[in-house]
């Protein structure tokens, strides 16, 4: 299929921007010039040139030009679809956008703009921004009613008061990826199946007496990160079947995060973290373990590195076998003007052929359960462990509206990047979000916690998410 011509002048006079090779305050080409350049009717130009100003990336001006307006980076545009990550950190990206642009021609993919209408997000981003996203649910019902052909747990935590904010294309458990060269250099024992939290810890000292803390493990305070032990540990941050929904300062809560920064304090004074840099080390066969989603294979088979091993997550006392999903999904912004696009695009990256063709990258796994099991090789135990991960992925996120949380989110980033005290902080982020809710009337009515914003009259449970 071909692209329409206003789409191919869209697109040209877009890729200048993007490019640099034009910037805010500067004049675009003529009109002229770009149909001779482009071999494309003057009017048809004229026409693409017209709907950019439209949409408030450019300004004309009475006999001087058109120019580039400020902040042309933070317009939605109609026809863009914009990624979540620089595409050299994800190898399987370009060859998934290849089929989209193939299938769906004036679909412009982007990674310069800061939002557009159809968007490739993460679990978290979608969580806690879920309201400037549509609702999925017919066109997932009108595209694939059998919705049996999915992993359909894996929808779960994108259905929230009933819309569905996303949808999930592929997903993923995290394990811990291990060097075993430089555990046998460090004279200490690989880590298997069944090793617990303190055994964890143990192999962190040792390993930081032949190596620099940052070669030992990937450790920060993000929260896809933290958040796995805390669901290890048995915690949670909100639990809308409890009478106090707010999870934040329970002792499981608080248990996860405790281990989470004895892991940072085991491997003692670290630099900045770079994720690229640790990713590259570790298939330079230079750190000995690194906490990823099954994405991370993909990047380790690329680089022709083969000295590796995946173990699972070490088990916290008094907690679960579980491990923090994570999830690529497809998310259109409310403005969307076209339901036929949308459409387009859930009934192709669900399809049998994307999904195989993720299989065959060895990324994250696809969410169409056919598709899946294609995408590992059962005579590599290192495989085999992502399978039976696979099984235990937690989606009990709770992080949605009108739960707080991406303020809970970035505050216990700030305890853990700051060293700041556990208890004292997650104290004070509860009793914000315990605040919250009772602002918003969503403590029910036999909860145990006390709210002056409470009103009893209008009290209601909280909602299923």
């Amino acid at each position: 299929m071909e692209a329409s011509k206003v789409f191919t002048v869209r697109s040209h006079v877009l890729g200048l921007l993007e490019s640099g090779q034009i910037t805010e305050g500067q004049q675009i080409p003529p009109a002229r010039d770009l149909a001779h350049e482009l071999d494309i009717s003057f009017a048809k130009v004229q026409h693409g040139i017209d709907a950019l100003c439209r949409d408030g990336l450019l300004e004309a001006h009475p006999r001087q030009g058109v120019f580039v307006l400020q902040g042309w980076r933070d317009r939605v545009l109609q026809d863009n679809l914009s990624v979540f990550d620089k595409l050299h950190r994800l190898p399987w990206l370009p060859g998934l956008l290849d089929m989209i642009h193939e299938e769906i021609p004036d679909l412009r993919i982007t990674k310069h703009f800061s939002r557009s209408i159809l968007e490739i997000k993460t679990t978290l981003h979608v969580l806690t921004r879920h309201e400037e996203y549509m609702d999925l649910s017919t066109a997932l019902e009108d595209c694939y009613p059998d919705k049996s052909v999915f992993f359909e747990k894996a929808f779960d935590p994108f259905r929230i008061n009933g819309r569905l904010v996303g949808i999930p294309f592929s997903f993923s458990p995290r394990v811990i990826y291990c060097n075993p060269k430089l555990f046998k250099k460090a004279t200490c024992t690989l880590p298997a199946h069944g090793w617990t939290s303190e055994t964890f810890l143990e192999t962190i000292q040792t390993l930081c007496k032949t190596l620099p803390p940052e070669q030992v493990l990937n450790w920060h305070g993000y929260p896809f990160l933290w958040m796995t032990f805390v669901f290890r540990a048995g915690g949670r941050l909100f639990d809308p079947s409890k009478p106090d929904p707010v999870c934040i300062d329970h002792p499981n809560t608080l248990a996860g995060l405790h281990y989470f920064k004895a892991i940072g304090k085991a491997l003692g004074k670290r630099p900045d973290y770079d994720d690229d840099k640790c990713k590259e080390s570790f298939v330079n066969g230079e750190t000995a373990m690194f906490i990823a989603d099954r994405l991370f294979t993909n990047r380790i088979k690329i680089s022709g590195f083969e000295d590796w091993i995946t173990v699972p997550l070490p088990s916290i006392p008094g907690g679960q076998d579980v491990t923090a999903q994570a999830t690529d999904l497809i998310c259109v912004r409310n403005s969307c003007s076209s339901p036929l696009l949308v459409r387009k695009l859930v009934r192709m990256i669900l399809s049998e052929p994307v999904q195989d063709r993720l299989a065959q990258e060895k990324a994250s796994i696809p969410i169409r359960r056919s598709s899946a099991f294609k995408s590992f090789d059962l005579d590599d135990t290192r495989e085999a462990i992502l399978i039976t991960e696979m099984t235990k992925v937690c989606n009990d996120f709770h992080l949605a509206s009108p739960y707080p949380g991406e303020l809970v989110l970035k505050g216990i980033q700030r305890i853990l990047d700051d060293n700041l005290d556990i208890d004292k902080g997650c104290k004070e982020l509860a009793s914000l979000a315990r605040t919250t809710l009772g602002i918003r009337n969503m403590i029910p009515e036999n909860s145990p916690v006390v709210s002056e914003f409470a009103v009893p009259s209008k009290r209601i449970p909280p909602p299923s998410v």
